[in-house]
């Protein structure tokens, strides 16, 4: 749909689509000798036009929308956050970034991301071998341990949205 925006590359991660159809992605450059730029946050419109909304991440990652859409969720797992923006539905604009969730070392980097019926952030842990449930104002509500070191992604299904999906990842050694 778009291969650059505002004159960046589209190397695109996780995403998530609101209900005005504009979809919403992280670019991903990571790569430790710090050769490619950090990455961005890119809105992509229903006429196909892409534009940079915010920058400055890292491994860009879980995004997630609160009831209502009032704010939007963003992972960053290289700087260990979970970022909230106010979110004006009408326009598609973000404003007032803020950490709502600073995921300590020891306990793996956010990636997946999911909010529930009740608000609640849902974030997958890598190297946590956990999903952590968030309340909205960031504290830890629960943590469910995972027979996995890298916890992926969390989603809700079933008639009622009452069973949890987590996906996790394995490297295999050579």
């Amino acid at each position: 749909i778009a291969a650059e925006a505002d004159g960046s590359p589209c190397r695109m991660n996780d995403c998530i689509a609101d209900p005005q159809g504009r979809l919403f992605s992280g670019s991903l450059f990571y790569e430790p000798s710090g050769k490619y730029p950090l990455g961005k946050l890119i809105r992509i419109d229903v006429d196909g036009s892409a534009q940079v909304v915010d920058e400055g991440f890292h491994i860009s990652n879980g995004l997630a929308w609160s009831p209502g859409e009032r704010e939007l969720y963003f992972t960053d797992s290289g700087a260990r956050c979970i970022y909230a923006y106010d979110y004006d539905r009408d326009s598609g604009n973000l404003r007032n970034r803020r950490v709502i969730v600073k995921v300590p070392a020891e306990e793996g980097l956010p990636d997946g991301l999911a909010v529930d019926a009740a608000g609640f952030l849902w974030s997958a842990q890598w190297y946590g071998s956990c999903v952590v449930r968030y309340d909205p104002s960031g504290a830890v509500e629960r943590r469910i341990h995972v027979p996995a070191k890298q916890v992926s992604s969390i989603a809700f299904g079933g008639p009622d949205f009452t069973d949890i999906f987590i996906t996790s990842a394995a490297r295999s050694e050579p």
